[in-house]
């Protein structure tokens, strides 16, 4: 798949939980919220079950529809939240599998194998001790958006919810990534500095090392 695409869909996937929000609580339609939630589905399928074969990729695909027709028929007209909620659990339950799974014993932190990966120079065990708080800090962030999540589904009007699960939960992530990255530079500034486009490489590299691993499914 061109790059360009790839970065257009994945932009599409981090802008529709806003979209799909606007388009429930603040439009007349019934069909725009549907058809932008079957958009942000098609993206997830098609973006992360490339490398999975042919047939799995199909049952992959028959799944999802099966799980939105029974949120149709559980939730009713909530359904469309519903599907959302789901998809943020999704990802903040998969995230914290991934970051949390490094910090097991044997096993080097996630973010310990970027930051070898984006630097020139062999890191210090100083820089490696701040690189596993840094793991086990986002961890954290997973584990408190699914808390609130769930808080919020229990005891706040509906719109509450959906607005910090399909609104506030990318500007979270962003917000620790650029005081994360601010801080790392201060705290480290007498050592040479890896370039953002090191960083991003670095990150590009582990994600693309994780969905190898599940490629013979």
């Amino acid at each position: 798949m061109p790059q360009a695409l790839k970065g257009v869909m994945f932009g599409g996937l981090i802008v529709s939980p806003a979209l799909i929000h606007l388009a429930l609580f603040h439009s007349r339609s019934h069909t725009l919220p549907f058809a932008l939630l079957l958009v942000q589905l098609g993206i997830v399928w098609f973006l992360f079950s490339g490398r999975l074969k042919p047939r799995n990729r199909a049952l992959l695909g028959l799944a999802m529809i099966l799980v939105l027709g029974v949120f149709a028929w559980v939730f009713g007209s909530a359904s469309i939240a519903a599907s959302t909620g789901l998809t943020h659990a999704a990802i903040q339950i998969s995230l914290l599998s991934v970051f949390g799974s490094t910090l097991a014993p044997g096993r080097e932190p996630l973010v310990t194998q970027i930051v070898r990966k984006a630097r020139a120079t062999p890191p210090p065990p100083e820089m490696l001790a701040y690189a596993r708080f840094v793991t086990q800090l986002w961890c954290g962030l997973f584990i408190l958006q699914l808390g609130v999540s769930v808080m919020l589904l229990l005891a706040a009007p509906l719109s509450v919810w959906s607005f910090f699960i399909n609104v506030l939960s990318v500007p979270l992530v962003l917000t620790l990534f650029t005081v994360e990255f601010a801080y790392h530079t201060w705290r480290f500034r007498h050592l040479p500095r890896s370039k953002f486009v090191d960083i991003v490489k670095a990150i590009s590299a582990e994600r693309s090392a994780a969905v190898k691993k599940p490629a013979a499914s």
